[in-house]
C-alpha cells in the first residue's frame, strides 16, 4: 500500500529530514540545525485536515524541513507498515495523504530521521515527546535504544578513581563496562563525548517533586502503608526542571503527624507513575514527637512565594500544652508498635484463625523484621537522642532525617552506626545564638566524624538546586568528591540501593549525566542525560519561555 492510498484514520510512521543517519530516532520536539547545534522546541501539531499540514521546521544545511515528509525513501512511493498503530504512528485522513507525499518529494534523501506520534479523540494532538540525544546536536548519530557506548569523556565513577578518556558501555539500560578503549559490540551506537565530564545522576534523598501539596499529607497519626509515589504527576513542570540540572532520581517522602508513609525512589522520567517508580517502600517515614512550643520552620511553606510582610509568624504554644501533646503522641506511637507486633505474631502463628488484613500493620512488618529502616525526622538534639533511644527499645533500624543539631550528638550517632540525611545547606540558623554558618559546616563535621550522610532538599520545588546545596558545603571543609557523593552514592547506599544506583560501576542502572564542567557549579550545563539507559529530553518550561521571549520582535 503506497502513501497516497492511506485510508482515513490509518496509522503511519513519519520520517523527517534531520542531519543523522536514516532511521535513527532523534526526537520529536522539532527539527534541528546541525550548524547551530540547536533543537527547535516548538511543539509539533497535526490536526485533521490538509490545511494544517506543511508547517516548516528550522533549516538544516539550507534545506527546509517539512513536517509532512513521510516515507522510507524521500521522493519515492512508500509502503506503510500496517503493524504501526495506536501510540506508534500518526493518524491522517485521505486528503492529507497527497500533501504528505508531495512534501516528501521536496526533501533530500540523504538526511532523514524518524519519529512517531499518537492519536487522541480522532486527531493528532502532538508527536510523542521522545528523547533527544545531545550527541545528535553535534552531528552524531544518536542511540535509538538503551544500549550504547559513551566514548572519550572524563568518567567520574564516584566509587573509584576518575578515568580520563574513558568509556562506558551500556546494554539494555545497565552498565556492562567501564574503562579505557572499550569497543562497541556490533550494532551498538558510539557516542563521542570527548572533552565532556560524565557523572552518575544525582539523587535527592528526601523530596516531594511532582506531588501536589494537597496529596502530600494524609489525615491520621499512622499511615505507614501510604506510598507518595502513587500520586506523583508525571506531567509536573518540576520534573523536567529537576532532571535538566542532573538530578535523575528523588526519594518521594510524605508528610504527616507521626508515621507519614513510605519512601520510594522515583526516576525523573516516564509516562506513568509505575514506569517512573524504581524502588517502592525503601523506608517508612516517622516524624518523631517533640515538645514544640514554637514549631521549627519547614523548608518549604505554602507561602514561600509571598512577600515577607504577608507571612504569618507561627503561634507560640504554652509549654504544658506542648508537653501534653508530646506525651499523647509518644503513648500512641508505642501502642501502635505493640499492636503491629501482635499482628505480626498472629500472622506467623500456625494453626491459628485467619488473620484479617490490616494494611497499616502489613507495612510495619518489614520494619519490625529489620528488613526495612525507618527514616526518622528529628531536628533538635533532644529529639535525636530520644529517637535513637526509641529505636534501641523497639529494635529497629533508623536513618536520621533533617537533624539540624546532629553536630551536638555526633559520638552518639557514630556509636550506633546511624546514617544521616541532612537538610538543605542554604538555611538560616534555628536559634539566635547558633553559628551563622552551622548548616554549611555540619556536612564536613559529619564527614570528619566518619558518619555516612547525604544531602537532600526536603522540597517539592527545590530538587533542581540539589547540586548547589552540596556545593555550598565545600568551602566550609567538605571535600569536593564527598560533596558529590552526598548527592549520589551515599544517598543510594543509605536507603539500601547502593548496588543499583549512585555510581558508575558494572551492573548498575545507567543513570548518567554528561556535562561541560563541574555539575556542582552553576555555570555548568548538562548536555546529555540518560535515565535507565534511555536518553532524556532536557527541555524545560523555563527554557521554552526564555527562547520564546528571546525571539520576540
Amino acid at each position: 500500500m503506497i502513501l497516497a492510498e492511506v485510508a482515513e484514520g490509518e496509522a503511519v510512521e513519519v520520517v523527517l529530514v534531520g542531519g543523522v543517519a536514516e532511521g535513527a530516532v532523534v526526537g520529536v520536539m522539532g527539527g534541528f540545525d546541525a550548524d547551530a547545534a540547536a533543537v527547535a522546541d516548538q511543539a509539533v501539531e497535526f490536526l485533521h485536515g490538509a490545511d494544517d499540514v506543511g508547517k516548516v521546521f528550522d533549516h538544516v544545511d539550507g534545506t527546509e524541513v517539512i513536517e509532512a515528509a513521510v516515507g522510507e525513501r524521500v521522493g519515492e512511493p512508500v509502503e506503510v507498515d500496517e503493524d504501526v498503530g495506536g501510540a506508534g504512528g500518526v493518524e491522517v485522513d485521505a486528503d492529507c495523504a497527497g500533501e504528505f507525499s508531495d512534501a516528501a518529494a521536496d526533501v533530500e534523501s540523504s538526511q532523514e530521521f524518524r519519529v512517531s506520534g499518537y492519536s487522541y479523540d480522532g486527531r493528532i494532538v502532538k508527536l510523542l515527546s521522545g528523547m533527544i540525544l545531545a550527541a545528535a546536536l553535534y552531528g552524531q548519530e544518536p542511540a535509538a535504544s538503551s544500549s550504547f557506548l559513551l566514548k572519550g569523556g572524563t568518567v567520574h565513577t564516584i566509587s573509584g578513581p576518575v578515568i580520563e578518556n574513558g568509556s562506558i558501555l551500556v546494554r539494555d539500560g545497565k552498565i556492562v563496562g567501564v574503562g579505557k578503549k572499550l569497543a562497541a559490540p556490533e550494532g551498538v551506537p558510539v557516542i563521542d563525548v570527548t572533552g565532556k565530564q560524565v557523572y552518575p545522576g544525582m539523587i535527592d534523598s528526601a523530596s516531594s517533586t511532582g506531588i501536589d501539596k494537597d496529596d502530600l499529607t494524609e489525615t491520621g497519626l499512622f499511615n505507614p502503608q501510604m506510598n507518595p509515589a502513587k500520586v506523583v504527576n508525571p506531567e509536573s513542570d518540576f520534573i523536567p526542571a529537576t532532571r535538566a540540572n542532573g538530578v535523575t532520581s528523588v526519594m518521594e517522602m510524605a508528610n504527616g503527624e507521626l508515621i507519614a508513609g513510605q519512601i520510594s525512589l522515583v526516576h525523573m522520567d516516564g509516562f506513568t507513575v509505575d514506569e517512573m517508580t524504581t524502588a517502592r517502600g525503601a523506608a517508612v517515614h516517622l516524624i518523631f514527637p517533640t515538645i514544640a512550643t514554637q514549631p521549627v520552620p519547614i523548608h518549604e511553606s505554602e507561602d514561600d512565594d509571598e512577600e515577607p510582610t504577608t507571612a504569618v509568624a507561627p503561634a507560640v504554644v504554652p509549654y504544658p500544652e506542648a508537653k501534653h501533646a508530646y506525651d499523647e503522641k509518644m503513648k500512641a506511637l508505642r501502642e501502635f508498635f505493640d499492636a503491629a507486633r501482635r499482628y505480626r505474631h498472629a500472622k506467623q502463628a500456625k494453626g491459628g484463625r485467619r488473620q484479617e488484613i490490616d494494611l497499616r500493620y502489613e507495612a510495619m512488618i518489614p520494619v519490625l523484621d529489620g528488613e526495612q529502616p525507618m527514616i526518622v525526622t528529628a531536628v533538635r538534639e533532644r529529639e535525636i537522642r530520644e529517637a535513637i533511644a526509641f529505636a534501641q527499645q523497639e529494635k529497629i533500624r533508623i536513618i536520621l532525617a533533617d537533624p539540624y543539631e546532629a553536630y551536638k550528638v555526633m559520638p552518639l550517632i557514630k556509636s550506633h552506626n546511624i546514617s544521616v540525611v541532612l537538610g538543605p545547606t542554604y538555611m538560616l540558623p534555628l536559634e539566635w545564638d547558633d553559628a551563622y554558618d552551622q548548616s554549611y559546616t555540619t556536612p564536613s563535621q559529619l564527614y570528619k566524624a566518619g558518619i555516612k550522610f547525604s544531602i537532600a532538599t526536603f522540597s517539592s520545588k527545590g530538587s533542581r538546586n540539589l547540586p548547589y546545596q552540596a556545593a555550598a558545603a565545600v568551602p566550609f571543609g567538605l571535600p569536593h568528591d564527598e560533596a558529590y557523593k552526598a548527592v549520589s552514592l551515599n544517598a543510594a547506599e543509605i536507603l539500601g540501593l547502593g548496588k543499583k544506583l549512585g555510581s558508575i560501576d558494572e551492573g548498575k542502572v545507567a543513570d548518567l549525566i554528561v556535562t561541560d564542567g563541574d555539575p556542582l557549579e552553576t555555570a555548568t550545563h548538562v548536555t546529555m542525560e540518560f535515565i535507565d539507559g534511555k536518553p532524556v529530553n532536557l527541555d524545560t518550561r523555563q527554557k521554552k519561555l526564555y527562547e520564546k521571549y528571546l525571539a520576540r520582535p
